[in-house]
């Protein structure tokens, strides 16, 4: 959660080709609490619709729960873009990968969005169990390398853990 009197910035958060389910939880949360323009990167179009469909099911289930108001959650839905292009990586101020636990697919999504994204892009990885210093090595930018952990159900759980590496600046 961001401090008090720490004010919101604009940051276009691409949330690049991973696990589905955490992928839902980090665009509901910064499409809707975070009010950050969020970008799905999925390997697959049915992984895309289908994680669509589930993050417009939870914010239904927020509006009923007289959590959100249907404004709020229109408005969330509009934050999110979806692709299975790299390239659409281009843009991003912060991407935060989000793979299942596997250091060789890691390696591979790390070093693809690394040479898309620009140099003073952060590159986030959402790992519980491989070190930081490792992967961000494995990028052009371990001095802009961090590991985030969200914590689950992330649109309940304002806390995510941020993890520096040796080389993070």
């Amino acid at each position: 959660a961001r401090g008090e009197g720490v004010p919101r910035t604009s940051c276009e958060l691409k949330s690049q080709y991973g696990h589905l389910r955490t992928h839902q939880g980090i665009w509901i949360y910064n499409a809707s609490g975070g009010g950050i323009s969020s970008g799905m990167r999925l390997q697959f179009l049915f992984e895309l619709l289908q994680g669509l469909a589930a993050v417009a099911g939870s914010l239904e289930r927020l509006l009923k729960k007289e959590k959100i108001s249907a404004t709020d959650k229109d408005a969330a839905l509009s934050r999110i873009k979806t692709s299975t292009r790299y390239e659409d990586l281009k843009s991003a101020q912060l991407v935060i990968e989000a793979a299942t636990e596997n250091f060789d697919l890691k390696v591979k999504i790390l070093q693809q969005a690394d040479s898309i994204v620009a140099p003073e892009v952060i590159i986030a990885s959402n790992t519980s169990s491989i070190s930081i210093t490792k992967l961000a090595a494995v990028t052009h930018r371990p001095d802009r390398f961090i590991g985030m952990h969200f914590f689950n159900p992330v649109p309940m759980m304002a806390l995510v853990e941020v993890i520096r590496g040796l080389q993070t600046s």
